[in-house]
């Protein structure tokens, strides 16, 4: 039977470290001391700079405390490390749109979707394209939604798509379509369905 190699004293010392600033962390979380937390996690981060639950943590820290530029950062790090991360996904989309750079965020959200398929995600593609005046892909977005089997009892938490669905019909000079979608819209307002 083989016996295992014991740690070295590097290998010790490391751990060490590790338990101490993970503990650091968690009293820190503890007690909402947010800049301490992070310091712990980035002491944590140095030593598995390649794991992203640490990364994710981090990002959402950021996010969680509105700094939205270092959450960009720091979920662009833990997308390369793992590109599949829906919560890095959604960090660094809702992240880019508070920072106003809204074709990145476009960009995020419409990973985020093909690997979700989430419909309040494809409704917030459809918001942006709609504010970047991408209207063939919103149309194309807001007929998918209100196609949905469940359109009648799915719930988002912006306006009616309806009401996009107009204002695309509006700049076309599709004037009769635009009013029947805003009626649409009003009808719905009460309860933000789809």
């Amino acid at each position: 039977e083989t016996k295992p190699t014991p740690p070295t004293p590097q290998q010790q010392a490391n751990a060490f470290v590790v338990n101490h600033y993970s503990k650091a962390f968690a009293l820190a979380q503890r007690y909402g001391d947010t800049r301490n937390a992070i310091n712990a996690l980035y002491n944590v981060l140095a030593e598995y700079p390649q794991n992203d639950s640490l990364l994710y943590t981090l990002s959402y820290l950021y996010f969680e405390n509105n700094n939205s530029a270092q959450a960009v950062l720091v979920s662009k790090d833990l997308l390369t490390v793992n590109p599949e991360h829906l919560g890095g996904l959604e960090i660094a989309a809702v992240s880019y749109e508070k920072l106003g750079i809204k074709d990145k965020a476009l960009d995020a959200y419409e990973s985020l979707y093909l690997k979700s398929t989430d419909y309040e995600v494809l409704y917030k593609v459809a918001f942006l394209q709609y504010d970047l005046q991408r209207l063939g892909e919103c149309n194309t977005n807001i007929d998918i939604l209100l196609k949905h089997p469940n359109a009648d009892t799915l719930k988002v938490y912006y306006t009616d798509a309806n009401y996009y669905a107009g204002f695309i019909a509006l700049q076309k000079k599709d004037f009769p379509l635009a009013l029947s979608c805003f009626e649409i819209a009003s009808n719905n307002v009460a309860y933000a369905s789809l």
